[in-house]
């Protein structure tokens, strides 16, 4: 019987022509499938391919897929029948009638799709951590609606994450060695949306962003089968630069609805909020777009939005000073709830006989509609692209600026945290007029900075941590301290207290560790940032202080004019210089 039965498969497959089966092996759909990119997939495990040459070769793969189907082969990591394993790849083969359809039960594929629904799918985008170097730049994973809107609340469906997973025994430093090398591996997985909800919006305070895909119930069927097969049968190297949670959600999207140019063009770095701008650029809109603010948020913004006086008697129902029950301003009320909230996000305990009191209090009170906020910056959507090319001039030299990635305090808040700083891999290349030549000026690898306002109920750290070379040296430096919001939040002063150790490019002793102060102002108005600076730094061989202000004005979400006045005083030499500096930049 066995004889027979393999004319039978070869003879479906050479009923087809060898240039036909050529042509699937290379066509769009086949290729996402498999991610294929130039003829070589992404995915690293062994469980999602069946030919041995099958992740180089995507015609040897469509041959065994067809032959594990006719084959009735048991196949994947979970062992089971080709159509229950890789049911989107199944499907395609029979579209393309090189497998007959037949009747298969997949009991754990049929629970899975029952279990999601896919009644609608959403991109999620929780705002950048800046006290997590993880986190800096945000992140996104998706939404499974599982039921019609109306039966049941967002916070029972699914969301669909791409991580590394890391061991918790790795410090910084090793995690940002391997994932800049490969060293983790990455899976996609299912989480239930409250838990995220729970560690983006409550415990790390980090808004968050849900914007629906336009997908149609065929799309949404095609993107459910292919996340089958990932979930099941692959695991990825993951990178923190290009192959990243971001990156890797592109493709059952793209799988989804091929015609999408998802995964066509492949950036040195994807950051989350570049994903969620390529989709909104690719589908041509969104769905709907909703912003589930932070707690911390809620908080924050009900308390600015408080008249003086009501703003007083809140804070003294919080310093115990005055009793709740007295309260007669609804908006009081409603502020003095989302702080019970806020603190229970903080310390994991709600203090429930003060958020009754305040319940009863507040039900006494009138009905009122709650206040209209404005968008929150941190919308994806207003942040700008990450690369950047910047150009320099001053009376003695031309420089050039670029980097994979740079977010600095002259640039527009739109989809990033305020008065933050994250730049990475960014190089200064300088000509002097006077020697005719270019040189590298200054390389900063590594440096995040945050700035946060302190007051009575948050005590928040401003820091900063950076890593470079110039001319004169190679440094690290790191240092924390406070900042202090004013003008309804649009200015911090700040200052900071930082150790600073630099390996000196010449002389005797390389070695120069010394403490260093920065103290500084910022301030944003719509387009226009400004900065004032001023910084001492005193160790063995470098003894200097220096000052400037700063201009920043967006053209538009991509472009800046700059300005920036600087003075440089060494205190051993008695040296000094003075620089004025113009510069345009532009994202892309």
């Amino acid at each position: 019987m066995r004889l027979p039965f393999f004319f039978l498969i070869s003879s479906l497959i050479f009923s087809v022509s060898a240039s036909d089966l050529e042509d699937v092996a290379q066509s769009r759909e086949w290729n996402l499938l498999l991610h294929y990119r130039s003829s070589k997939s992404e995915v690293d495990s062994g469980a999602f391919f069946l030919a041995p040459q099958g992740p180089v070769d995507p015609l040897a793969e469509l041959k065994e897929n067809i032959a594990a189907a006719n084959d009735r082969r048991r196949v994947g990591f979970n062992k089971e029948e080709f159509e229950c394993a890789f049911p989107a790849r199944a499907q395609f083969l029979i579209d393309q009638r090189l497998i007959q359809k037949r009747e298969v039960r997949c009991e754990r594929l049929q629970k899975f799709e029952q279990q999601m629904g896919a009644m609608q799918i959403w991109m999620i985008f929780a705002a950048s951590f800046p006290n997590n170097p993880a986190s800096v730049f945000g992140h996104t994973f998706l939404r499974i609606k599982t039921h019609p809107e109306k039966m049941t609340p967002d916070l029972l469906d699914y969301g669909i994450n791409f991580a590394a997973n890391t061991p918790g025994t790795d410090g910084t430093l090793a995690y940002a060695w391997k994932g800049l090398m490969g060293g983790y591996k990455g899976y996609y997985s299912i989480t239930p949306f409250y838990e995220k909800v729970l560690e983006y919006s409550e415990v790390e305070s980090r808004d968050m962003w849900e914007f629906e895909l336009p997908l149609s119930p065929m799309e949404r069927k095609r993107f459910l089968l292919h996340l089958w097969e990932l979930l099941n049968n692959s695991w990825f190297d993951y990178y923190f630069l290009d192959e990243n949670c971001s990156y890797q959600l592109f493709w059952p999207i793209n799988y989804a609805r091929p015609s999408l140019k998802l995964i066509d063009s492949k950036a040195f770095f994807w950051t989350p909020a570049e994903t969620v701008r390529k989709l909104f650029d690719q589908f041509n809109s969104f769905e709907k777009t909703k912003n589930r603010m932070s707690v911390k948020a809620r908080f924050i913004l009900q308390k600015e939005n408080l008249e003086s006086r009501d703003r007083e008697s809140l804070n003294a129902i919080i310093a115990n000073e005055k009793k709740i029950e007295d309260e007669e301003s609804a908006d009081v009320c409603n502020a003095y709830l989302a702080y019970l909230e806020w603190q229970k996000s903080k310390s994991g305990k709600l203090d429930q006989a003060q958020f009754d009191k305040a319940l009863k209090a507040r039900s006494l009170l009138p009905i009122k509609a709650p206040p209209e906020f404005e968008t929150p910056l941190s919308n994806p959507l207003l942040a700008h692209d990450s690369r950047l090319v910047g150009l320099k001039v001053n009376k003695d030299w031309a420089s050039v600026d670029l980097a994979p990635f740079s977010h600095h305090q002259l640039k527009r808040d739109g989809g990033f945290i305020p008065f933050s700083e994250f730049e990475f891999f960014k190089a200064n290349i300088r000509y002097e007029y006077d020697q005719k030549k270019w040189s590298l000026n200054r390389f900063d690898y590594f440096h995040v900075s945050a700035l946060n306002a302190v007051d009575s109920l948050d005590r928040a750290l401003s820091w900063r941590v950076n890593i470079a070379s110039d001319q004169r040296s190679h440094f690290v430096e790191g240092g924390a301290g406070y900042g202090f919001g004013f003008w309804n939040q649009q200015a911090l002063a700040y200052s900071l207290l930082k150790a600073e150790v630099h390996f000196l490019n010449h002389g005797e002793k390389r070695w120069s560790p010394g403490p260093s102060l920065e103290v500084g102002l910022v301030q944003r108005f719509h387009r226009l940032k400004n900065r004032l600076k001023s910084e001492l730094l005193y160790s063995e061989f470098i003894r200097e202080w220096s000052s400037s202000i700063a201009t920043g004005y967006s053209l538009n979400r991509n472009q800046v004019l700059s300005f920036e006045a600087l003075h440089t005083y060494g205190l051993d030499k008695k040296s000094k210089s003075d620089s004025i500096v113009l510069g345009f930049e532009h994202s892309f």
